[in-house]
């Protein structure tokens, strides 16, 4: 099992990245699949805490698939149960959040009447 740092290097999150750079990579990812997809786009994401702020993850990806075209067909909460890994938390300045989103996108024009 890789440590903490390489494993969120391989998924794009090392700890160098900023906010502005991590919005960037998943904002260009999430417009190439849904200029290759012909019917739904599924994508998992939560929101998160960077420094300070609060990121709504779930609110930036329908904003960002919006953008090109894509609607909200369904959001899906996933609950991960009641113990969520805090153990890298060292001053809890916000609440733990213990589910994630999975997103169903729709092209805008697939909009049944």
């Amino acid at each position: 099992m890789p440590d903490g740092f390489e494993q969120r290097d391989r998924y794009g999150i090392a700890a160098y990245r900023s906010v502005k750079e991590l919005d960037g990579l998943m904002r260009d990812g999430l417009h190439e699949a849904c200029r290759v997809a012909r019917t739904w786009v599924l994508v998992k994401c939560m929101d998160y805490t960077a420094g300070d702020g609060l990121e709504l993850g779930h609110l930036k990806v329908i904003g960002w698939a919006d953008e090109v075209g894509w609607r909200l067909h369904d959001l899906i909460v996933h609950w991960t149960g009641s113990n969520a890994a805090t153990h890298t938390i060292h001053v809890q300045r916000r609440c733990v959040r213990n589910h994630s989103y999975l997103i169903v996108l729709a092209p805008r024009a697939a909009r049944r009447r």
